[in-house]
């Protein structure tokens, strides 16, 4: 990957998220004031709000993303916009259809995403949209990067666990033994699919 060492500059453009009352695509139209505050477009209630409907597609996507970004301590690069439930930052790319900022500064960067890629985080900052803290990988890279940092909830810990430790020795025991994939389902009352992912260890590993 290209390391990326300072924030790009985009100051010819209007800064966007400017609170001065006036749409930020420069077209000078005064905007209303938010009713209510809205963490996913970054309203605060009684404040104007950015843009007037549909003028945020005025202003270049690359302009949008990286005129809110401010580098903070650790050398992450904090995008100040919206995020969704889960804290990741999120960049509106037309009325309706948001997207994560990490997968736009990705693209910017780097080019296309394949099909099937997530865009993770070395730095485990989930607003942070610097290029060099940002890695390709599918589900099951996220899952183990997560649970290598010690976010992803293991075993009994998992609120809806049917297994214990006891219990996957005993499945494991069970194959071992000659027992089919199907059996061991009907035997401990869980689905093929978790069967298969406790025998090649793709889940209870530290068992």
């Amino acid at each position: 990957m290209r390391a990326i060492q300072k924030i790009p500059d985009v100051s010819a453009w209007p800064r966007p998220r400017v609170r001065n009352g006036l749409c930020n695509c420069g077209c000078g139209s005064p905007v209303s004031v938010a009713k209510k505050s809205d963490r996913t477009h970054g309203y605060i209630a009684g404040e104007p709000i950015y843009y007037i409907n549909r003028h945020a597609r005025r202003v270049p996507i690359e302009v949008r993303l990286w005129s809110k970004v401010t580098e903070d301590k650790s050398g992450c690069w904090i995008y100040s916009g919206g995020t969704d439930t889960a804290g990741y930052a999120n960049i509106s790319l037309r009325p309706g259809q948001m997207r994560h900022a990490s997968r736009v500064a990705w693209e910017l960067t780097n080019g296309k995403i394949p099909l099937g890629q997530l865009v993770l985080h070395t730095c485990d900052n989930p607003r942070c949209v610097r290029p060099d803290h940002l890695f390709l990988g599918d589900h099951k890279r996220n899952y183990w990067d997560a649970r290598e940092k010690g976010r992803a909830p293991m075993g009994v810990r998992v609120g809806s666990a049917k297994l214990s430790p006891s219990v996957v020795r005993r499945m494991r025991s069970c194959r071992s033994g000659g027992m089919l994939y199907r059996e061991i389902s009907r035997k401990f009352d869980v689905p093929m699919g978790t069967v298969s992912h406790v025998l090649l260890k793709y889940t209870w590993a530290w068992v």
